[in-house]
């Protein structure tokens, strides 16, 4: 009888040549049984197991099979089952192999003149980690009722690996509050919090379960303002939960100081680092909450806004980069930044501050309180020859002009009339748009459409050579917003008139316009 070896799979497997050759028959199952096997033509014999790398005290099963002409059959319980070294290893009639010790050993089984080998390795665990959901070990749920699967990795000398979930041992600290399956399936059973254990041969591992209401918002404590740089503050972030409650969540939060340069942020502590007003922002469980911090000398208070195109964007219009904005009063300067946003510390109550900008009119502001319009609307300079036509738009939350005590102008928009010589400047105003009642006001004048079709503003007055600076919007009352409106001021200038009153005008006291917004 001969033999031949053939390696499958890891496996040493010897193959018999002399095994009975029985004819089959119409009777013969399609997958064969152990009895046919035993009259059938052999072509392949093996063994496995479910685990060939082992723990002390350790079990795996193994199974025999084999393959004929005919099919697969199971022949696990007709197999000679022995050890090699059985102080490391054993096995049972059955099949079942038991690690006694460390090392490596071998299980060969036999059937009839076949038979096949197995290594075994029992190792010692190095170590077991967990996986999942997890954040800073920590897994957490927002309702009751929800689950979550966890891995369970274990490691072997040599950088060996396997997955153990289903293995190991699962243990909840709290059953009522989350539960775990056999499997490391955990489920959410009450609010609260607990600790899950995995223990898989000699080594265990623990992740924290928190089971809490789902975060609606967080605020952020208001009112912190210090007086000088290296100075430090604290603030505080409570969550407010979806069943109502709140609680305290300051040194779990995430803190972001939108300016750095003026207050850094650590765990809810503020430190000065420049004069200014920043934004804070802490951020628990996917909410955020704000607050605004100033650093300003005692007595003053920090004016801080946007300087702002309304005719681009939409709405209050989109933030102008690069203006000076300068406290007349104390000489303190700063500029707007990319977005057209502006921070100025050290400002007293009273204090003129000037916004300027090559190209742009300059605006004025007089701030009493940090509660004053620092959000000025800004008007690039329009310059118009005379005996020339401009267009112009005007926007929602338009430019404000306080053209005298207790009369202003929004929608506005300011136009530099130039004149070679003294005469009549004649002025056309027409617009499209929905605003009828537009106004022309010049040197303290209020010249106002005659009502009839197609709607316009006609206004004449003396001047001199130079600019002559006239004002087109909407003149008295309360600010007004017309949205977008395209504004032409038709120009040109003649012969000064004869002395003699002015049909159709609003005589008002002269006076120097004041851009407010």
């Amino acid at each position: 009888m001969t033999r031949s070896t053939l390696r499958l799979s890891g496996l040493v497997v010897v193959l018999a040549g002399g095994l009975l050759a029985a004819g089959c028959d119409d009777e013969s199952p399609t997958r064969p049984t152990a009895a046919f096997l035993r009259k059938a033509v052999v072509s392949d014999f093996n063994i496995s197991g479910s685990g060939t790398l082992l723990g002390i005290g350790q079990t795996s099963q193994l199974s025999a099979t084999m393959k004929t002409p005919q099919g697969l059959g199971t022949v696990t319980d007709l197999v000679t089952w022995t050890t090699l070294d059985p102080n490391i290893a054993t096995v049972s009639a059955q099949g079942l192999v038991t690690g006694v010790a460390i090392g490596t050993t071998s299980v060969k089984g036999v059937f009839d003149s076949a038979e096949a080998i197995l290594r075994i390795d029992v190792l010692a665990i190095s170590g077991l980690s967990v996986g999942g959901a997890l954040v800073n070990n920590t897994l957490a749920f927002t309702s009751i009722g929800a689950t979550s699967q966890l891995t369970l990795t274990a490691t072997w000398p040599g950088g060996i690996t396997r997955q153990v979930a289903t293995l190991a041992t699962w243990s909840s600290n709290n059953p009522a509050v989350a539960s775990v399956t056999p499997t490391g399936l955990v489920r959410s059973v009450a609010f609260g919090s607990t600790t899950i254990n995995a223990t898989y041969l000699t080594k265990s591992i623990s992740v924290n379960v928190n089971v809490t209401p789902a975060v609606s918002a967080v605020t952020v404590s208001s009112g912190l303002s210090l007086t000088a740089v290296g100075q430090t503050g604290a603030l505080t972030a409570t969550a407010r939960f979806a069943d109502g409650t709140t609680r305290d969540v300051t040194t779990e939060a995430t803190w972001t100081s939108f300016d750095p340069s003026v207050a850094t942020v650590s765990s809810g502590v503020v430190t000065a680092t420049g004069l200014g007003r920043t934004t804070i922002q802490a951020t628990y469980s996917n909410r955020s909450g704000f607050t605004t911090v100033q650093v300003t000398p005692p007595g003053t208070f920090v004016v801080a806004g946007r300087v702002r195109d309304p005719g681009q964007g939409q709405g209050a219009g989109l933030g102008v980069p690069g203006f000076t904005v300068r406290d007349v009063t104390t000489g303190a300067v700063t500029t707007t930044d990319s977005t057209g946003d502006y921070s100025l510390a050290g400002v007293f109550p009273g204090d003129r501050v000037i916004y300027e900008k090559a190209g742009w009119e300059t605006i004025e502001r007089v701030f009493n309180s940090i509660f004053d319009d620092s959000q000025p609307g800004a008007q690039r300079v329009v310059s118009v020859s005379a005996g020339s036509s401009v267009a112009i738009a005007t926007a929602p939350n338009d430019v404000l002009y306080q053209l005298q005590p207790g009369v202003s102008c929004t929608p506005c928009r300011l136009v530099r009339v130039v004149s070679a010589t003294s005469g009549t400047l004649h002025l056309t105003l027409t617009w499209t748009g929905t605003g009828p009642r537009l106004n022309l006001w010049i040197a303290g004048q209020t010249f106002s459409s005659d009502g009839t079709a197609p709607i316009r503003v006609v206004a004449d007055i003396p001047v001199s050579a130079g600019e002559t600076v006239v004002y087109a919007g909407i003149v008295g009352g309360q600010p007004f917003s017309t949205g977008y409106m395209t504004v032409t001021l038709a120009t040109s200038i003649g012969p000064a008139p004869e002395p003699a009153a002015k049909a159709g005008v609003l005589a008002a006291p002269a006076g120097d316009a004041r851009r407010k917004r």
